[in-house]
């Protein structure tokens, strides 16, 4: 089954956090506990290569255009099963160039990797100067 869509928007220099929940179709919490990390990445195009990327998250870690920042992404998050939670730093949005990107979410699996969502991440520049 394809992922599906979910177009995001954030500000620039704003901390970020998007908090997502899969259920089963009983509308109970999917355990995540299996799943080794989550992985996030933003590119300019749906063809970008791999050392293209704008922002990357994983389980502890974020990088925007390659300087590392804080956040991370949590899988089953505050104890709550189903819950992926993710988050970066005001700094490391700040740094990352205003525009319209694509993303994708996937967790990482020994045999059974999960495409979460994807869709377009628009990072919207900030007024305040």
């Amino acid at each position: 089954m394809p992922a599906p869509i979910l177009d995001l928007f954030a500000e620039q220099g704003a901390k970020y956090e998007l908090e997502l929940v899969l259920e089963s179709v009983t509308g109970t919490g999917v355990d995540l506990a299996s799943y080794t990390k989550g992985i996030m990445q933003v590119r300019r195009s749906t063809e970008s290569t791999s050392t293209d990327k704008i922002l990357e998250i994983d389980n502890n870690a974020v990088w925007v255009e390659g300087v590392t920042g804080t956040g991370g992404i949590s899988l089953n998050y505050g104890g709550v099963t189903g819950t992926v939670f993710v988050e970066v730093d005001s700094t490391s949005m700040e740094n990352m160039p205003a525009g319209r990107y694509f993303y994708e979410i996937e967790l990482v699996h020994p045999t059974e990797p999960l495409k979460l969502c994807k869709g377009k991440f628009t990072l919207e520049p900030g007024v305040a100067r």
